[in-house]
C-alpha cells in the first residue's frame, strides 16, 4: 500500500508513463542496429554467395528458355529474335556461366546469427541449343552461326548450339550466413537481356 501513489487522474498518468519508459541506465545498454554492422564486409558475402550462383544456373540446363523469365524467351524467339531468324526451334538451355566478377548482393534482411536474405544480380551468358532442319544446320554451321551438335538428331532435324552465347543479367534470391560461411539457399528468379 505504501508503493502505490495516491488515485487522482493527474498522478495516475505520470505513475503509468513512468512505468512505460525504461530507466536512463537501459537506454545505453540497448544494442547497435544489425544494418550498420551488416554494411562492413560486404565482399565477404558477395564471395560467398558467387560460389553458390553458378551450381543453381547448372540445375536450368536442357531446361526451356522461359526459365530464363518470359520476356527474355520472347525476346529471343518471336521475330525478329535472333533464334528465328537462324531458323531454331524447340530451344532449350544449353549452359549458362555466371561472370562471378559482376555479382552484386543487396541485403533484404538481416537476421541475427549473421543469416541474411539477399537479392543478387550477376551478368552471364547462355548458350542456346534447339533443333534446326538439316540443310539449314550445314550452311548455318560454315557461316559460324551455330555448331551442329547431333547432325542425325532424327531423319529431318539436326541439333545444334548457337555459337555466340547470349548475354544476360540474371536475377537470384540467396539466403546465406557469413558467420558460418554458408549459403543455405539460392534460387534463380530471372533474367533481362544485356
Amino acid at each position: 500500500m505504501c508503493c502505490k501513489p495516491p488515485r487522482t487522474s493527474r498522478t495516475r498518468r505520470r505513475y503509468v508513463a513512468s512505468v512505460r519508459r525504461p530507466p536512463p541506465w537501459r537506454l545505453s545498454q540497448r544494442p547497435a542496429p544489425r544494418q550498420a554492422s551488416r554494411r562492413t564486409s560486404p565482399k565477404a558475402l558477395d564471395a560467398l554467395i558467387a560460389d553458390g550462383l553458378q551450381g543453381e544456373c547448372d540445375q536450368l540446363l536442357q531446361d526451356d528458355l522461359v526459365r530464363l523469365g518470359a520476356d527474355t524467351a520472347q525476346r529471343l524467339t518471336d521475330p525478329p529474335g535472333i533464334l528465328d531468324r537462324i531458323g531454331i526451334s524447340e530451344p532449350t538451355i544449353g549452359s549458362i556461366v555466371v561472370d562471378v566478377a559482376t555479382v552484386v548482393v543487396d541485403v533484404a534482411e538481416d537476421y541475427e546469427g549473421g543469416t541474411s536474405v539477399c537479392t543478387v544480380t550477376a551478368d552471364a551468358e547462355v548458350v542456346v541449343e534447339g533443333l534446326m532442319d538439316k540443310g539449314l544446320a550445314i550452311t548455318a554451321e560454315a557461316s559460324g552461326l551455330v555448331r551442329v551438335i547431333d547432325l542425325e538428331f532424327n531423319d529431318h532435324t539436326a541439333y545444334v548450339a548457337v555459337v555466340d552465347p547470349i548475354e544476360i543479367e540474371a536475377e537470384f534470391d540467396a539466403t546465406a550466413n557469413e558467420h558460418v560461411e554458408s549459403v543455405e539457399d539460392v534460387n534463380f528468379l530471372g533474367s533481362t537481356l544485356r
